[in-house]
């Protein structure tokens, strides 16, 4: 997908295809789509964290993603609390 998002860029502003990456993005004020994903997965963590524990489906969802996570398990929760981690936030 990134790929496909450097091509149109470079597209867009008729340049060769050896040019530059980070050139072409700064040029047009665009950023990886890495980036929007991740701010994306913090923020939507944010709202989770903030939701009333009652019995919702998605607290029982975030609740069995912390348990899988705290098993040593691949899970959503272990996926953002290492991006966490890695930007110093927790």
């Amino acid at each position: 997908m990134e790929k496909t998002h450097f091509k149109l860029c470079k597209n867009s502003i008729k340049v060769g295809k050896k040019a530059t990456n980070s050139a072409v993005m700064g040029e047009l004020g665009r950023y990886p789509l890495f980036l929007e994903v991740l701010l994306n997965m913090i923020n939507y963590w944010v709202r989770l964290s903030k939701i009333n524990t009652s019995s919702t489906l998605l607290s029982e969802c975030l609740l069995l993603s912390e348990a899988l996570h705290k098993q040593n398990e691949k899970s959503w929760y272990a996926s953002i609390n290492t991006i966490l981690k890695y930007l110093n936030v927790i």
